[in-house]
């Protein structure tokens, strides 16, 4: 589902994915696994509007670097945007 949507991870780069939770065709968890199994190395960041524990668990373990509960305030991307600067 997710290959054809995508032109080609050769092609296209992202420093960065916001992967929401819910979605309607396919749900975070399991994007995020298709794209790890791709061989998509960008950072992705998991965002659920539910802040359970074992929720954001699970969609960690599908690939994701870290996870964030709605809503995403401008300070919260702008240290992610920050700490991505320093790392590059």
């Amino acid at each position: 589902m997710v290959r054809r949507h995508l032109i080609s991870t050769d092609q296209k780069s992202f420093d960065l994915i916001f992967m929401d939770m819910k979605m309607p065709i396919m749900d975070g968890p399991l994007t995020a696994k298709e794209l790890r199994a791709m061989g998509v190395q960008s950072i992705i960041m998991g965002v659920t509007s539910r802040d359970l524990e074992s929720e954001k668990k699970a969609f960690m373990a599908a690939g994701l670097n870290d996870c964030y509960t709605k809503p995403l305030t401008a300070s919260k991307v702008g240290s992610l945007l920050q700490e991505l600067k320093e790392k590059n």
